[in-house]
């Protein structure tokens, strides 16, 4: 998130703490979630961006206000239900943003449009990262995984030697051990 702020910084950008909020939110455990939640932000950015231009320049941008009523219902909906309906969030966040810019001053097709870019600079630092990342935890997850997968086969063996010798086996070497005179000892009555 700080490499993202020193980037937006660097490039320029109008409010490089919204591209670092971006990054911080849309960065998830894995890349198919990184993805999955890039593309409703981008989506609900630009539902949001649509709406909010469409209802300012319905209204006027002197009435923008009213859209600032959406603001709360827009922070309910986030706090309530944003891991399920991200979507939707954005949408109001980002009419309710256009429309605090519009009234202070910013022209409107300006302000959708700047939203829009730091939302799509955000999100392209938040895929990288993300691609860089996620080899190292798929690593350990994969490591994670194998270990178990061995503890559980290991343990399956056992029971399978415990049953072929006809009790517990203490120990890995004993078991084989026994299994090696069993065998040869039904190799002689053959």
């Amino acid at each position: 998130a700080l490499a993202a702020t020193a980037l937006a910084e660097w490039m320029g950008v109008g409010h490089p703490i919204w591209v670092m909020l971006t990054v911080a939110v849309v960065i998830q455990r894995r890349l198919g979630e990184t993805m999955i939640r890039s593309v409703q932000r981008l989506g609900g950015t630009v539902l949001g961006a649509i709406i909010g231009w469409a209802v300012i320049s319905v209204i006027g941008p002197s009435h923008a206000a009213w859209l600032l009523l959406l603001l709360p219902v827009a922070l309910f909906y986030v706090f309530l239900y944003s891991p399920a309906k991200y979507l939707v969030a954005i949408v109001f966040v980002t009419a309710a943003v256009i429309a605090v810019r519009v009234l202070l001053g910013q022209a409107l097709a300006a302000s959708a449009l700047e939203r829009l870019a730091d939302t799509m600079l955000a999100l392209a630092i938040g895929i990288v990262v993300s691609l860089v990342l996620v080899p190292e935890r798929a690593v350990s997850d994969a490591r994670r995984a194998m270990a178990g997968f061995f503890r559980e086969a290991s343990r399956r063996y056992r029971a399978t030697l415990d049953r072929a010798l006809g009790g517990s086996v203490p120990d890995f070497d004993d078991a084989m051990e026994a299994f090696r005179v069993r065998s040869r000892a039904a190799a002689r009555e053959v």
